[in-house]
């Protein structure tokens, strides 16, 4: 039997930058940085703790109402050092993963004959992987996107601190995303 407690992922905010001569988008600190994530500043609690498949197959999984209810974007400019996150890296789990998995086998020993000799023997094997069929979604991966900061480039200013909502497109509908079901391996070994 083998269970996973589900990997751990860390929520970030995407940043874009408007009116940017470079056109990159997302430069904070100085032009052409790359720097285009930030953690959020806060974790303002409430989040659902069902890590089973079920509870991530459903529209925003333990996020239900949303990011901007449970985490609070940080203050950013497009010139100042991003403030230090108030959420940890890894501090959120995806979806648990169990799975039985089975080997029936039989060996029958073969007659004296010259050929083969006197220790010949036939194995026959079947492997069983995730032999109850049950449902294990994909790992959801290091970071997940919670929402979108945009600055303006020209204020140095917040205009929109959560526009978008990743948790719901990216993060938690993995209803498409499943591991494999049971699979069944045959085999046989011919020994002399």
């Amino acid at each position: 039997y083998n269970f996973h407690s589900g990997f751990p992922w860390t929520p970030v905010y995407n940043v874009q930058v408007t009116g940017e001569p470079d056109g990159n988008g997302c430069s904070l600190l100085f032009d052409d940085s790359g720097y285009c994530t930030v953690r959020p500043a806060a974790y303002n609690g409430g989040a659902k703790g069902d890590f089973s498949n079920h509870a991530f197959e459903q529209p925003l999984g333990n996020f239900p109402n949303g990011p901007t209810n449970y985490f609070t974007p940080p203050a950013l400019t497009t010139t100042a050092v991003p403030p230090v996150p108030g959420v940890g890296r890894n501090s959120f789990r995806g979806p648990r993963y169990s799975s039985l998995d089975f080997t029936a086998a039989k060996s029958f020993g073969l007659p004296n004959m010259r050929i083969i000799g006197e220790n010949a023997r036939i194995e026959v094997r079947m492997n069983f992987y995730n032999l109850l069929n049950e449902i294990n979604l994909g790992p959801i991966g290091g970071t997940q996107t919670i929402g979108t900061i945009q600055l303006n480039s020209m204020t140095g200013v917040q205009t929109n601190p959560t526009q978008g909502n990743g948790l719901g497109n990216q993060t938690f509908d993995q209803s498409g995303f499943g591991l494999a079901g049971r699979v069944i391996e045959a085999q046989a070994r011919f020994s002399f």
